[in-house]
Formats: C-alpha cells, sequence, structure tokens
C-alpha cells in the first residue's frame, strides 16, 4: 500500500510513526537532470563494501554496524563529518536531500528537527547504497533500543522512527521494497532470525509469511515508513539500485533527530 503526501504536515509525520504499515511517497522532489548530475558525482566517490554482503557497494557507515564493535564506533563518530561532507559537496550547489529534509521537517515538527547527537558526538546521516545485480536486503527490523540499549537510554530513548529513502536510480527490473504488517518482539526476531551468519541481521524468508505490501520506488523518488515492521528488498536483476536513507526518530522529548 502507497499513501501520496501531497503536503507534509504534523499529522502525517506521525501517522508514519505510529500508524500501519504503509509506503508513503513524497513524490518526486528533485528534477531528472539534477539526479543524474548527483548519481554521477556519488560513483565518482569511492565506494566501500559490507563484509557479508560484497555485492551493495556503499559510502559511509550504518550506527548499526558498529553495535558490539568499539573501533568501528571510533570509525563512525570519527568519519561523520567526512561522509556528511562528501555527500554535501557531490550534491553542491543543490541542497543534498538529507539536508533537504531536515529543514523541512524542523520547519514542520513542533519539536523541530536535527542531526542527532549520540554521546557527546554528532552523527553521520546519508548513508548511499549501490545495490548490484542479484544482490538484495533480507526481511528485517531497525529498532534502535533493540541495537544499543546504553546509547538508546543515554541519548533521548528514541520511541519511534521513520525509514527516509531517496532514489537516485531504482533498478531497470527487481529492487522492490517490501513491507510486512508485523512488528516481531526480540523473541520472535531470534526464533526466526537467519541462521547464515552472512544474513543473520535479518529473518529467514522461508520462515516468515509474504510481504503485506511490494512498492516498485520511481526515479527520484522520497519513500517513508516506520522501519519497526518487517522491511526488505527484493533482489536486483538488471541494472543498480542507488539510494541515500536515513532515520528520524522521535525521542521522548517530542524532538525529531536524523542520523544513519
Amino acid at each position: 500500500m502507497l499513501i501520496q503526501i501531497k503536503e507534509i504536515n504534523q499529522q502525517n509525520i506521525t501517522d508514519i510513526l505510529y500508524g500501519k504499515p504503509c509506503f508513503y511517497s513524497l513524490g518526486c522532489i528533485f528534477n531528472e537532470k539534477i539526479i543524474n548530475y548527483w548519481k554521477q558525482n556519488i560513483l565518482k566517490e569511492k565506494l566501500g563494501h559490507y563484509h557479508n554482503a560484497p555485492l551493495i557497494a556503499k559510502i559511509g557507515m550504518a550506527y548499526y554496524e558498529t553495535i558490539n564493535n568499539e573501533k568501528l564506533k571510533k570509525e563512525y563518530f570519527e568519519n561523520a563529518k567526512y561522509w556528511n561532507d562528501i555527500l554535501r559537496n557531490a550534491c553542491f550547489p543543490y541542497i543534498s536531500s538529507i539536508d533537504y529534509i531536515i529543514s523541512l521537517f524542523d520547519i514542520i515538527w513542533n519539536k523541530g528537527c536535527k542531526r542527532a547527537v549520540f554521546n557527546n558526538r554528532k552523527t553521520f546521516a546519508g548513508l548511499v547504497r549501490v545495490l548490484t545485480e542479484n544482490s538484495s536486503i533480507e526481511p528485517h527490523q531497525d529498532i534502535f533500543k533493540r541495537d544499543d540499549e546504553i546509547t538508546w537510554n543515554d541519548n533521548g530513548q528514541i520511541k519511534e522512527q521513520i525509514a527516509f529513502n531517496f532514489f537516485l536510480d531504482n533498478a531497470e527490473d527487481g529492487g522492490e521494497m517490501e513491507l510486512w504488517n508485523w512488528k516481531p518482539s526480540d523473541d520472535e526476531y531470534r526464533k526466526f532470525q537467519h541462521t547464515n551468519i552472512k544474513l543473520n541481521y535479518g529473518l529467514d524468508r522461508s520462515k516468515i509469511s509474504l510481504p503485506y505490501t511490494t512498492y516498485k520506488p520511481k526515479l527520484g523518488e522520497i519513500v517513508l515508513f516506520n522501519p519497526r515492521y518487517v522491511h526488505a528488498v527484493k533482489k536486483v536483476n538488471k541494472g543498480i539500485r542507488l539510494t541515500i536513507s536515513c532515520f528520524l526518530g522521535v525521542n521522548k522529548n517530542e524532538e525529531l533527530v536524523v542520523w544513519s
């Protein structure tokens, strides 16, 4: 199910945070000329890879990757400004999609929106991911408290979060977004977790139901959803799937904070 948002406001942000399992589209904010300019600049940059998913290239690091690894956590914070600058410079002279969404939500959300600060250190926001042919993302949840309860408790106790995805390329074939009408508990998640160590961030498809809804994003589209609902990306069969993504979380003070 896709809901087209013609004008973002306090109420539909609340609906995304606390509502039903839906994809919410802000439409194609930027024109194709700008999108292609950004894509070319980003693909000129040096791309890293996930150790457990070599077919997925990236710029930056997700905070999730640092869990239980102090060396990676140090690397994340030391490079946060560098990665933020890469994205901003690749988009210059235009505003990046991350800066755009922070600015937009800061105007609309009563308590404001800003980049997250964890343990007195500014975070990175704007993970670039390139899914090449035959790559996919397993069904999984994103819940900050589950990933790092100590940081969660010390930094505003994020209650709910929104996944933000901006599409610079949507793959010629495959790469659809999938969403389940299911928010498994920690125990349920462990029960259905993949036994393959390279895939155990996610759930085993053979053990769970079919997705509730599937959506193929358009070039230049911004898509939002609540990542507590199980979600995945289908295999890319032809072309690449290039996205810029982040999370927008609402904390106990009702502020929106942004990170990747």
